[in-house]
């Protein structure tokens, strides 16, 4: 006899297939305060993290070999310095797939986004008649 088995509570669930990414767009994503902070922090550390290392090590560089007055010694902070300016102009590209790894920090979305549905105001356009108080004679055809 074949061994069967039933999963009774073993039910996935339909929203764990829905990806963020694929439920909000990035305009959206960035509407949202707290989503937005994270997403940009991310960013932002990332790129520390990537390039913060080499674009120092290249104004030492550049320091040592061209006896400028700006790379003199005392201007040691002049590596981070460049490492702001270069980030304030990049073209900033962000990982939305962070939110699809990490569902539980896209949270604030689906709440604002319930409460975006439930401000929405009904209009209904009132049509009124005026209703006469003079009666009709159907014989004289003309209102008394």
């Amino acid at each position: 006899m074949p061994k069967r088995s039933i999963n009774l509570f073993n039910d996935n669930d339909e929203n764990d297939n829905y990806k963020i990414t694929e439920l909000f767009t990035q305009d959206e994503i960035m509407d949202c305060p707290e989503v937005a902070d994270f997403i940009i922090d991310s960013h932002h550390t990332n790129f520390i993290i990537k390039l913060e290392d080499r674009i120092c090590s290249l104004v030492d560089f550049l320091g040592r070999y061209n006896s400028a007055p700006n790379f003199l010694p005392e201007h040691q902070e002049l590596g981070l310095e460049f490492v702001d300016l270069i980030y304030k102009h990049i073209n900033k590209e962000y990982d939305f797939e962070l939110l699809d790894l990490n569902p539980k920090l896209a949270e604030p979305l689906f709440l604002e986004n319930n409460v975006d549905n439930k401000k929405k105001p009904l209009v209904i356009n009132k049509i009124t008649i005026k209703t006469q108080n003079k009666k009709f004679d159907w014989g004289t055809k003309t209102y008394k």
